[in-house]
């Protein structure tokens, strides 16, 4: 199995270098995601071993780190982050489909969780593809920032995986998850709102 994760490591690289190589320094993208891909190899690593809890509440914590990456790549006040964290999330979801599949044809004792993580993911990216070819007809978009469609995106994605704890507490153990991905979900929204309405 962790023959494959090279190759989603590529994968990822390829996808995050694509989404952004109009608008960003190579060098600088190339160095950010391939950190970005290590610190996801080695989240993977400690899921694998059940050090930290399984694949669904990954995606907060991948934010979160690759957010505190961006804002160390990437100083000036001018470069969009929302737009370079928008790219790595469409990376990370391909790359966190293929490997969840993977691990769901290997184990399938885990095939509730797994196939809940592959559900919320595709259902992610759907919602993605979904808002970035409409954004620019939406009344309440106004600022022409890009990187919004990821964002709601994710808060779609934030608030499902909230509702699934919530319906499934046996699959999931951790009570307070529902209220975690809600406070998330709210900040998100609150962030696309305000990006939308800017000048």
């Amino acid at each position: 199995m962790w023959l494959a994760l090279p190759f989603l490591g590529m994968i990822y690289l390829f996808l995050f270098w694509r989404k952004l190589r109009e608008d960003y320094y190579q060098e600088a993208l190339f160095s950010l995601s391939l950190v970005q891909v290590l610190v996801l190899t080695g989240l993977y690593w400690l899921i694998q071993y059940r050090l930290v809890l399984n694949f669904y509440y990954l995606e907060v914590v991948f934010v979160v780190i690759a957010y505190l990456l961006v804002s160390l790549w990437f100083k000036r006040g001018e470069v969009n982050k929302i737009e370079i964290i928008e790219g790595s999330l469409i990376a990370y979801w391909w790359v966190n489909l293929f490997w969840c599949t993977l691990l769901l044809f290997k184990d399938w004792s885990h095939w509730q969780s797994l196939g809940l993580e592959v559900f919320v993911t595709v259902l992610s990216l759907v919602v993605y593809l979904i808002v970035n070819n409409n954004y620019k007809k939406f009344g309440w978009y106004r600022s022409g920032r890009v990187g919004i469609a990821g964002l709601t995106a994710l808060g779609a994605a934030l608030l499902l995986k909230g509702s699934v704890v919530f319906v499934f507490p046996t699959v999931f153990h951790f009570p307070i998850a529902p209220l975690i991905f809600g406070a998330f979900a709210f900040l998100d929204f609150m962030l696309v709102y305000m990006l939308a309405n800017q000048k």
